[in-house]
């Protein structure tokens, strides 16, 4: 029979085998690849002859190794990311998020090897030493950004808010592309079918990103379709696709909205559906209504277009055309033969690309090919349009007009091919490593300790060392009870009822930085049970909790105000959080903590300004400009989290103060534009808020011409942002005609949407 731990081992050898292979694939990020790879290269050694001499690992090394395998998995799905074939833009874009996520995958490594109880283990002083060896050159390890790429970054965040603004140089955008070796239609082609790959193989909310890259490239290099106005056509000069309407395939002067979430010629459409039909023309989707919103953005990227390339504007079609159009004919045969899998090709502009219910979104169900049959004149309707099934390549579209957010994603398009070779590997697809992840839900590790019995044994021995006056021991055992509570659900109640609290608590003041580290990690890991958060307030955890937030090192820092996020998770405790001055130290953590550090912090003040008592807490510690500046930084993924918070704050005068003179205003009108779906409910929220307290906030939202975003959003929002964007959009019209609504009523609405938010609070995550 095969040993548990010749089977851990065995796993953890080929990550390292697998992991080195992959190098020769590298095509970004080369030097941190290599840098992490080099220190995986050096305990390869050791792990290949503890396999090979068989001596059988003592139990309490087999989770860190199993540990140490789930840090492997994740560390490949890094290189892979940075592997040829990945889209270089977008590669390039998340070069910060991408070298801090090496930087933690190297923390956690050398955190686990730590943990490796080397002093009972059999194994020679070289095999000690090659592992002391990765543990040190691992500690030592730190990641920078290359010159070029961070410069690079930079250009693309330019680029991109120009292009929200239609105000792309041309100029420099064929710079751009030049530098990033997309200098031809067919390395274009290749990068927006790379693109069209990330957006189908992320979970991370970056579609909106994707799709504006898309249409960046989209801008100048699409395909010319297949009619064009005479003056481009005598020109020629290609057309962006998506400033073509999918009927006519021809310059759009007036493009309206429709139900479905499609961009078409005002004339055409409104024919289509003066002509008794209801379903979308292109995606064959019953339309819920048949109004038809006009696109601002694409009508003055358009214009703007035009502008450029010195092109008049394109006029409304005439009558003779429309009756042209509508004559039953088949599409060019180059088109129905056209290769849907290329990823390169697409027409029509996307706005809100939403199914008709915000249910079809989450339950990923949307079939573009059902809600009925074709009509009668279908065809003559779809010249130049491709049917589609679900899942096929899209259109481009342009910015702040396609932004999906699809509740169910295809994950790799393919296994590796050792994967496949390998029966071990056949279950690890990216989903599936992503439960073994370091600081996720990993019940599957192995028990630290064998049975039940043996296990209070322990843990009542360790916990007995918590008070030894021997630092090593304390040390030890710290770290053990550390990752006993992260590997089990039942070990938190098992540790807590044996008593482990209060000498942990009593350990958040040692002045030894890796005894403290331990201690607060392990209250994190066992405040994730419900049970433990009150017998962890009741043995005065949070004054010692908050010095640690203020004064310990990097990693303790971030966990000590993960461990008061997870504690304010009971709303009773939130106004004793605040009281006892936890805000001022979260707020200096979200400012200059680390890119976890941070996320925590604006966690843990998102629980803790949904009391009101807390709230003028957060503004006048400093809160709103961080957040306002991670609003303005999606590449940190942080954009939801900080809304959320201003959100809140807006309720009270010094949040909204605080909100309009830190340049709060256009970030809320950026994430309505460009956010996530929960991203633009949150930021309806906090505009509704502003606009019903003061007519001057009222007139600078106005004057950022959030209309057309808000017309989208009450179309294609959630259940949520509809409402908040409605309530704006009637503000503004009752402000036309006279009569200001009074902020009483909009003051109860916001109310009731910090009620739903805090209803399901997201759970804080076990760590090592």
């Amino acid at each position: 029979m095969v040993m548990e731990d010749e089977v851990i081992l065995t796993d953890v050898s080929d990550s390292m085998h697998m992991l080195l292979l992959a190098r020769e694939s590298v095509k970004f990020q080369r030097s941190s690849v290599h840098s992490l790879l080099a220190r995986i290269k050096m305990l390869k050694p050791a792990v290949d002859y503890l396999r090979e001499v068989k001596i059988p690992l003592p139990k309490p090394a087999l989770a860190p190794f199993q540990s140490l395998n789930s840090v492997l998995l994740r560390a490949r799905d890094a290189v892979e990311e940075c592997s040829v074939g990945r889209s270089k833009i977008f590669l390039i874009y998340r070069c910060h998020e991408i070298v801090v996520g090496f930087q933690e995958i190297a923390g956690d490594m050398c955190r686990v090897i730590e943990t490796i109880p080397l002093s009972s283990m059999y194994i020679s002083s070289h095999t000690r030493s090659q592992i002391e060896h990765c543990h040190q050159e691992l500690r030592r390890l730190k990641f920078t950004i290359n010159a070029r790429d961070s410069q690079l970054a930079d250009e693309i965040a330019i680029l991109l808010k120009d292009f929200g603004r239609s105000q792309v140089n041309p100029a420099q955008l064929k710079r751009f592309l030049e530098e990033m070796e997309l200098g031809s239609l067919e390395s274009i082609a290749k990068e927006k079918a790379a693109l069209e790959k990330e957006r189908e193989s992320r979970e991370d909310g970056a579609a909106a990103v994707i799709d504006k890259l898309t249409s960046l490239l989209s801008m100048t290099t699409q395909d010319p379709a297949p009619e064009k106005v005479d003056s481009v056509q005598q020109q020629n000069i290609p057309i962006p696709a998506d400033f073509c309407c999918p009927l006519s395939q021809q310059l759009m002067s007036d493009p309206v909205i429709v139900a479905s979430g499609q961009t078409y010629e005002r004339a055409y459409i409104q024919q289509w559906v003066d002509r008794g039909n209801r379903t979308c023309p292109k995606t064959q989707q019953v339309i819920s209504h048949t109004n038809l919103i006009p696109n601002y953005t694409v009508k003055a990227l358009i214009a703007n277009w035009c502008e450029m390339h010195n092109v008049p504007l394109p006029e409304p079609p005439k009558v003779d055309e429309l009756g042209e159009l509508i004559t039953p004919s088949k599409p060019p045969p180059q088109l129905l033969e056209q290769d849907v899998s290329s990823g390169t090709k697409g027409s029509g502009v996307e706005a809100e690309s939403l199914p008709v219910s915000s249910s079809e979104m989450v339950d990923g169900n949307h079939d573009p090919e059902q809600g009925g049959g074709e009509e009668p004149d279908m065809r003559s309707f779809l010249v130049g349009i491709q049917h589609k099934p679900s899942g096929s390549s899209r259109g481009a579209a342009s910015p702040g007009s396609r932004r999906r957010f699809s509740g169910e994603l295809s994950g790799d398009a393919a296994s590796d091919s050792l994967e496949e070779k390998s029966p071990r590997f056949l279950y690890r697809n990216r989903k599936e490593r992503s439960r073994l992840k370091l600081g996720g839900n990993s019940e599957k590790l192995f028990d630290i300790i064998g049975n039940d019995e043996n296990k209070e044994s322990k843990i009542r021995s360790l916990i007995q060392d918590l008070d030894a006056p021997s630092l090593d021991m304390q040390r030890t055992a710290a770290a053990e009870l550390r990752l006993l509570a992260k590997n089990n659900a039942e070990d938190r109640i098992r540790i807590a009822n044996a008593g482990a609290i209060k000498p942990l608590v009593a350990l958040l003041s040692s002045a030894d930085p890796k005894v403290q580290e331990d201690s607060v990690t392990s209250l994190l890991n066992l405040s994730l049970n419900d049970g433990n958060k009150h017998d962890i307030v009741d043995s005065g955890a949070i004054p010692p909790l908050i010095s640690v937030l203020s004064e310990g090192n990097p990693e303790a820092r971030q966990n000590a105000a993960a461990t008061l996020f997870s504690l304010s998770v009971k709303q009773e405790y939130t106004a004793l959080i605040g009281a006892s001055g936890a805000i001022p130290p979260l707020v200096e953590l979200l400012k200059s903590g680390t890119p976890r550090g941070k996320k925590d912090a604006a966690t843990a003040l998102f629980n803790l300004s949904i009391c009101h008592d807390n709230k003028n807490k957060v503004v006048k510690a400093g809160a709103v400009k961080p957040l306002i500046d991670l609003i303005c930084e999606p590449r940190l993924g942080m954009v939801d989290k900080a809304v959320a918070v201003v959100t809140n704050l807006s309720t009270v005068s010094e949040g909204r103060s605080a909100i309009a003179e830190d340049g709060g205003i256009p970030a809320l009108v950026e994430v309505v534009e460009a956010g996530s779906q929960r991203g633009k409910e949150h930021a309806a929220a906090a505009l509704l808020t502003l606009c019903s307290n003061s007519p001057r906030h009222r007139a600078m939202i106005f004057n950022e011409g959030v209309t057309p975003m808000l017309h989208i959003l009450s179309q294609t929002g959630t259940a949520r942002g509809k409402e908040k964007a409605s309530a704006l959009l009637r503000i503004f019209r009752e402000q036309r005609n006279g009569n200001v609504p009074r902020s009483h009523h909009q003051q109860q609405h916001h109310q009731q949407h910090q009620r739903e938010v805090h209803a399901s609070p997201a759970a804080a995550s076990p760590r090592y």
